[in-house]
């Protein structure tokens, strides 16, 4: 993975893009020039995407590498291309098992992977997901 390091408000910017196989099946969502996954789960993220590295930790080498696939699909959760509550757990797991596959201890990981969970649990509480229309 080739990438470079930007200032504010991104820290890195990716120099080549990057084909990935993940375990998201069935969907086709996009954000044009940018990221694509397909229903056969193959992920793409383009040259020139930029991302703020992995947030709220230091910014080792797993963890930075493992922050791009995990930030490129937080955004399409953000623009509403996938479920937040269905795949926000897949994402999770996904920099966890990034994160120990690019040098990361298991024990971290886990810890990270928890944390994320904690994350949304907060930024995202269960009561303040739905809008309500008052009758």
């Amino acid at each position: 993975m080739k990438y470079r390091k930007l200032k504010h408000p991104y820290k890195y910017e990716l120099r080549e893009s990057v084909k990935r196989i993940l375990p998201i099946m069935d969907c086709k969502v996009q954000i044009e020039g940018f990221v694509s996954l397909e229903p056969n789960g193959a992920f793409w993220i383009g040259q020139y995407y930029a991302w703020d590295g992995a947030t709220g930790i230091p910014d080792t080498k797993p963890a930075l590498k493992a922050s791009l696939v995990h930030d490129a699909l937080c955004q399409l959760m953000r623009e509403g291309k996938l479920d937040r509550d269905r795949y926000w757990p897949v994402a999770a797991e996904i920099f966890k098992s990034d994160y120990i596959n690019f040098g990361g201890s298991p024990f971290m990981g886990e810890l990270y992977r928890k944390l994320l969970m904690l994350y949304n649990s907060y930024i995202y509480p269960q009561e303040n997901r739905w809008e309500y229309e008052t009758v």
